[in-house]
């Protein structure tokens, strides 16, 4: 059930109770998202379990490269943020990405020490998170020959040490949690002003930030589906800049900026390409559009939602009685729900099923 169905739900149930009180589309829409993280909060959902498919960085320059421009043969893995390893003979060296484009990687300052010469390997040790990812349940390590193998070690910010490491040929991997959310204030709803393009976002005049204050963040345009990162920040006009592009983008978008992505790392630095299978519990978005749909499980509509915004209204009116008979209502499609994510359809309570 879309957003804007659910709140005209809520008012269909409104108009059944003794209620006079005119109450705005925006204070049901509070509701109704206050309902949605009430949801989502009181149990850890199976149908929010996802996984995706990430490569790390393993390639070679495919031309003579220099300053802040680098060539390599393919630009797989590769994101604005992270960071590279370049090895030129018996030397290494380490540089930051700004933006792709293409097959082409522009480097943040200082940039290249003197000219990379074609066939210089490069890898890293660092892939990024999806945006969404809430919590790392699981990685699998598959090499190119399809050999397979679960995570071993799995750290925060902690380097594993030297008898840890894998003598299997597959490397250890841990992880460093960045930021779930924008901490200083501005994670979801933002709304893109007029004079917004594919590579620059205008945000509204309310946001009195100093330059580059949202450098180097993630931004994520939840219309468009698209992640990119904030290249330059203009507080006075109040534009974000931000590469790789995001075609289609304009005007009325909605977006959120997040400080960082939660990153793997894999130790030591990879010598060939490897597949992580990351299998993780998603954050869902608020929801803005009134053709937003909550996440829920294949046998919930989410009509359920509106019962608390109607509680929430009686309890504005102090119709105390009516407001904790609609929560119950609400409390009981939960616990209902959370028995079906515990008992599938499938599955019989008390039956023993031979092995």
């Amino acid at each position: 059930m879309i957003f804007s169905s659910l709140t005209d739900l809520f008012y269909d149930k409104i108009r059944e109770t003794p209620s006079n009180t005119a109450f705005s589309r925006d204070k049901v829409k509070k509701w109704l998202n206050e309902a949605y993280f009430s949801y989502l909060n009181s149990y850890e959902w199976s149908f929010l379990t996802t996984e995706e498919e990430l490569r790390n960085v393993y390639t070679v320059a495919s031309a003579p490269s220099t300053g802040t421009t680098l060539y390599p043969l393919s630009t797989e893995g590769m994101t604005g943020g992270m960071r590279l390893r370049i090895y030129n003979g018996d030397s290494f060296q380490q540089v930051q990405i700004r933006s792709v484009s293409g097959e082409t990687v522009s480097l943040r300052e200082p940039g290249l020490m003197g000219t990379v010469p074609e066939g210089a390997l490069i890898t890293s040790p660092v892939m990024f998170l999806p945006f969404d990812c809430g919590k790392l349940l699981s990685v699998e390590i598959q090499s190119s020959s399809g050999t397979a193998r679960r995570l071993t070690c799995l750290r925060n910010e902690e380097i594993p040490s030297f008898t840890e490491i894998s003598t299997t040929g597959f490397p250890s991997v841990y992880i460093k949690a960045g930021r779930n959310s924008a901490a200083e204030g501005f994670p979801t709803g933002i709304t893109a002003q007029s004079g917004t393009s594919a590579g620059k976002i205008v945000m509204p005049s309310s946001y009195n930030t100093p330059d580059n204050w949202f450098a180097n963040w993630n931004l994520i345009n939840m219309t468009r589906g698209t992640v990119s990162r904030v290249t330059q920040h203009d507080g006075t006009a109040k534009t974000l800049e931000i590469s790789p592009v995001s075609e289609s983008q304009t005007s009325g978008d909605s977006f959120y900026l997040r400080a960082d992505l939660d990153q793997i790392f894999v130790y030591p630095v990879p010598d060939r390409v490897f597949k992580f299978t990351v299998r993780y519990r998603k954050i869902c978005q608020p929801l803005v559009s009134d053709t937003d749909s909550p996440e829920t499980s294949l046998s919930c509509d989410g009509s359920f939602l509106a019962d608390y915004a109607v509680s929430e209204a009686l309890l504005a009116d102090r119709n105390t009685e009516l407001a904790t008979l609609y929560r119950q209502k609400f409390n009981t499609a939960l616990d209902e729900l959370k028995a079906q994510d515990i008992f599938p359809p499938d599955y019989l309570p008390g039956f023993r099923y031979r092995r």
